[in-house]
């Protein structure tokens, strides 16, 4: 029998009464992120899209790249880190240029909130079938602990925000069901889904293909280091998006930038002032045509200098959990400083908790082979971010790509206790839920409108 890839996709009874108000609420944040530029985002006809967007949309770090890309489509992901992300949303692109030409409204605001809702609906659906049905705990605290994951601060900006991550959160929360399925049933998964899942969530995020390695190797065991395995999952794929990424820049970014370029020449002909910064630009470019590749597309990325410890406190945990009120959603290169302070003691309290729980979790569940698989995901990115420093001046936009591990650890907690214990742990993180939503939603709608 032919395998069916929408069987994933298909819902059962209780996942649909289980998820429906979190598609509810995704459905009504994103109308809200929507509403926030109505009027000046659905404008269609000749305009300088990049120069609209760039200026007017600010929320926290994320671009709005996808917005321009769906407006006027070209690689405008940088295509070292995303291969495959600008080709990905080039049929998107096509539907919105169709649109755009027949009813002169640009759709792109629309066309991204639709994918964001779905993403988010269903990486809430992946991680509650990982609790329910991988990891069995209760249906009622699986369905808590995914709303506590939903709650968190960063988690409900990624899922409105035009950005990549939720398309990340949605391929590594559903490699992860599909590594713990495998896992609970004692089986191996199939070579062409972990190439297929490396190519996907590589080309959208590169350094998360390392994740679909760490899957194969926790469910597969010895066959991940045969010579097929490396082949099939790491060589090949890594360098497709390796071409793809050249190819790209060959052929879209190159010609782009010198288009620009001789249209800046043209420009400056008529203007001495502008032919001598002209001059002043190429003798800087030529200064650092040596640069290596790497340092200017991931090392400028980095800051050594940024304090490990309160960025954990203030960003990591602090900001990616609970919003600050000051210099909200507010980017780094645009005026706010890298650490915010709370206003008040209990957000310091709540972050605390959440965290505690987080912990004795991963203690608790540390022989368990999902939880063990799940920390194995978090630990690549505390490795980019709290080693390489990568990104660790805004660490917190990056949380959707390892913050659904923190319910998966809080799990093992619900599985341990009975009695008063486990209405204690429900009451606690229903309280945390609630709390949690309640202030983040009023501060993102704030900001927003």
């Amino acid at each position: 029998m032919m395998y069916n890839p929408f069987k994933l996709f298909k819902l059962k009874r209780n996942e649909v009464v289980d998820s429906l108000p979190a598609l509810v609420l995704f459905i009504v944040m994103n109308a809200v992120s929507v509403a926030s530029h109505f009027r000046l985002f659905t404008r269609a006809g000749r305009l300088a899209f990049w120069t609209l967007f760039t200026k007017h949309f600010e929320v926290s770090g994320f671009d709005p790249n996808t917005y321009i890309a769906l407006s006027m489509w070209n690689v405008q992901f940088d295509a070292n880190r995303h291969p495959l992300l600008s080709l990905l949303w080039w049929p998107p692109a096509m539907l919105n240029k169709w649109l755009m030409h027949t009813f002169h409204v640009n759709c792109a605001v629309f066309i991204v909130a639709v994918v964001l809702v779905l993403c988010a609906w269903y990486s809430f659906i992946f991680v509650y079938r990982t609790l329910y049905n991988e990891l069995g705990v209760r249906r009622f605290d699986a369905a808590l602990l995914s709303y506590l994951l939903f709650s968190m601060a960063y988690m409900l900006v990624t899922v409105i925000v035009p950005d990549h991550f939720a398309l990340s959160l949605f391929l590594l929360t559903l490699m992860l069901w599909t590594a713990s399925r495998a896992l609970r049933r004692g089986r191996g998964i199939n070579l062409w889904k972990l190439v297929l899942m490396t190519v996907l969530t590589g080309g959208v995020t590169l350094s998360n293909a390392a994740k679909v390695w760490i899957a194969d190797v926790f469910v597969n065991r010895r066959k991940a280091v045969s010579v097929r395995h490396l082949v099939f999952v790491v060589v090949l794929p890594m360098a497709l998006l390796m071409a793809t990424s050249v190819w790209q820049i060959n052929t879209f970014v190159k010609p782009h930038m010198a288009r620009i370029e001789q249209d800046a020449r043209k420009k400056a002909a008529t203007d001495p002032a502008k032919a001598a910064l002209l001059k002043n630009m190429e003798k800087e470019h030529k200064q650092s045509k040596h640069t290596s590749l790497m340092n200017n597309n991931i090392m400028k990325w980095s800051d050594v200098n940024t304090p490990r410890l309160r960025s954990i406190t203030e960003n990591l945990f602090g900001e990616g959990i609970q919003l600050h009120r000051d210099y909200r959603l507010k980017d780094i290169y645009k005026g706010r400083p890298v650490f915010v302070s709370y206003r008040w003691a209990v957000s310091y309290v709540v972050e605390a908790i959440v965290v505690l729980l987080f912990l004795c979790g991963a203690w608790m569940g540390r022989k368990e082979r999902i939880i063990q698989l799940a920390l194995s995901f978090m630990a690549v990115d505390m490795i980019i971010h709290l080693g390489f420093c990568f990104g660790l001046n805004e660490v917190y936009i990056m949380s959707a790509h390892w913050m659904f591990v923190m319910p998966v650890c809080i799990a093992a907690l619900f599985k341990r206790a009975h009695g008063r214990q486990l209405l204690a742990l429900e009451v606690l993180c229903g309280v945390l839920t609630l709390w949690l939503y309640a202030y983040n939603i009023s501060v993102i709608t704030g900001y927003m409108l």
